[in-house]
């Protein structure tokens, strides 16, 4: 039998050991969000041996997000190893009466399972496909394609010229007042919320809750953040983590009112971006799926991904 459970924070360190040995990209594998939105897509995760394998279960139409997932923390010159792994997985299907299925699978782990199980089919899900782009893209914002995002920039430096940018490492946890603290992140979110209190969605509110659960656990969830401050008031944020050696994720990004009509969202972009690249040796920087809505797909299409993370669905049909 399967020790399925929930993760815990006690899981993360194994997680992040899983995904750094098999050199993983994918937002999905972030071990921070496999602790923060393991309600919303009731994830249960396993180690059998080193290797870890999730299960997921979603009503969401729009995302593939059911089955489980390839296992990972092992090369995949590892045969013998990852296919022990699936043939529990599949006489835990065999006992429940249900077809063998995956998500999250990669072009790789599809290739893999192609080869496996030659009459499994496969499905993709454009909206849980990851955007990547080059640390030195999003930081430096070389080239004519990125002469908007610098415009957006150099408006917000001069609408706002004594904007403070500050950085908030994993090991910080300051305590909240006037000087700049984690809290400048969770600040933002507030004001973020409050501008659609009227119109706001379930997952938006749900959001909300993670990045609470986030700034509360920021040094034990291993984070990076940083806010920007316009005359002492926190205007705009990011967090993120490392996935796998030099790939980082960005879980939140956030602005509101004037100071995200004004380039917000790009300065604290690019400002972010930089840091990662030039203090955590930054080569990859994921900024997550667009889950099919199509504000976000233009916005990060706007940024000229430097790859596209594909993800796919299958499942083996008696």
């Amino acid at each position: 039998m399967i020790d399925w459970k929930k993760p815990e924070l006690n899981d993360l360190k194994m997680i992040r050991e899983a995904a750094f040995r098999s050199c993983c990209m994918g937002s999905d594998m972030s071990a921070v969000n496999i602790f923060l939105l393991a309600d919303k897509y009731d994830l249960q995760i396993a180690f059998i041996g080193d290797l870890l394998v999730r299960k997921y279960k979603t009503i969401d139409t729009n995302l593939g997000r059911n089955g489980y997932t390839f296992p990972v923390g092992c090369s995949f010159s590892d045969k013998k190893c990852i296919d022990a792994v699936l043939d529990e997985l599949q006489e835990e299907a065999d006992r429940r009466e249900v077809p063998l299925s995956f998500c999250l699978l990669t072009e790789e782990q599809k290739w893999y399972l192609e080869n496996r199980y030659p009459d499994m089919e496969f499905v993709s899900y454009p909206g849980d496909s990851d955007y990547l782009y080059t640390a030195e893209h999003l930081g430096l914002l070389p080239g004519r394609a990125n002469h908007k995002k610098k415009n957006h920039v150099s408006r917000f430096r001069r609408e706002f010229p004594d904007f403070e940018f500050k950085v908030f490492e994993k090991h910080n946890r300051d305590q909240c007042g006037d000087a700049p603290c984690v809290c400048d992140l969770y600040r933002v979110e507030e004001a973020w919320i409050k501008e659609r209190e009227n119109s706001l969605e379930h997952s938006q509110v749900l959001e909300k809750q993670e990045i609470k659960t986030a700034v509360r656990l920021f040094p034990e969830l291993e984070l990076i953040g940083a806010a920007i401050r316009v005359e002492g008031r926190p205007v705009a944020m990011s967090m993120a983590s490392e996935i796998s050696p030099g790939v980082f994720d960005i879980h939140f990004e956030k602005s509101f009112g004037e100071y995200a009509l004004k380039g917000a969202y790009a300065a604290v972009n690019q400002l972010f971006s930089k840091h990662l690249l030039e203090d955590h040796n930054a080569k990859w920087i994921n900024r997550e799926e667009d889950i099919g809505l199509e504000g976000l797909r233009k916005a990060k299409e706007s940024y000229h991904p430097d790859m596209m993370l594909y993800k796919y669905s299958g499942i083996l049909r008696k």
